[in-house]
């Protein structure tokens, strides 16, 4: 702070902010609900940095899946050459895949809690608490199985540990990756909308050709 480096600026109110070399923003990593929200609170200087240096470098290969891959792979490389960085980055990446798959499949009936209109409604407040609830163990679950590995390092101690879990984690993973494909896709709404209004654009043009039709039968009668 004497120096002035975590200077950053000032909030709405005219206070200054010494926060420019915070790396952790402790609240929203504790109560994360979503492994986005642990990526967006914990190491956040370095997870910046790789996103502006390295995913966003990658745009020209035209697919966000490998550069974040190649993106993790760095990470772990940045951490070191055990195998249990490369480990747990890897099953990060599903980890994030799998939620991100997932919050689509469902967004039809948990964007409706957020809303501000059902702000105040008791039996929206108690389903958004339940999704939040869900998200934060789900997240919370999913974060601490997968930094096993990152944490014990070797293969050898790797494999003992999850052995006596039976990779419960894995398996459930790859089952929710395996399931994804094999359910159908839900459509989104404005896809769904769109096609609705392009229809009834059709019966409105089918109605109209009709009436200019028959209007041309009764001048022809008259004449």
């Amino acid at each position: 702070m004497l120096s002035g480096i975590s200077f950053n600026g000032y909030d709405d109110h005219g206070n200054a902010e010494w926060n420019g070399l915070a790396n952790v923003d402790r609240w929203r990593f504790e109560f994360a609900t979503s492994l986005a929200d642990i990526v967006g609170s914990f190491n956040t200087n370095t997870n910046l940095w790789v996103k502006t240096y390295v995913f966003k470098r990658l745009a020209f290969l035209g697919n966000k899946e490998l550069s974040s891959i190649i993106s993790l792979l760095f990470l772990a490389l940045w951490h070191g050459v055990y195998f249990g960085y490369y480990f747990c980055f890897s099953l990060e990446f599903f980890d994030v895949e799998i939620e991100r798959r997932w919050s689509k499949r469902v967004e039809s009936y948990t964007k409706p809690l957020y809303l501000p209109q059902n702000k105040h409604n008791p039996s929206i407040q108690f389903w958004r608490r339940i999704h939040q609830l869900v998200g934060w163990l789900g997240q919370t679950c999913a974060l601490h199985y997968a930094v096993v590995s990152f944490v014990l390092m070797k293969w050898e101690y790797i494999r003992i540990v999850y052995n006596s879990v039976h990779w419960i984690g894995h398996i459930i993973v790859f089952s929710l990756l395996l399931l994804d494909f094999i359910l159908p896709k839900h459509k989104k709404t404005s896809e769904v909308n769109s096609k609705m209004i392009n229809g009834d654009s059709k019966m409105v043009n089918g109605d109209n050709k009709m009436i200019n039709g028959d209007i041309r039968n009764s001048s022809k009668k008259i004449n």
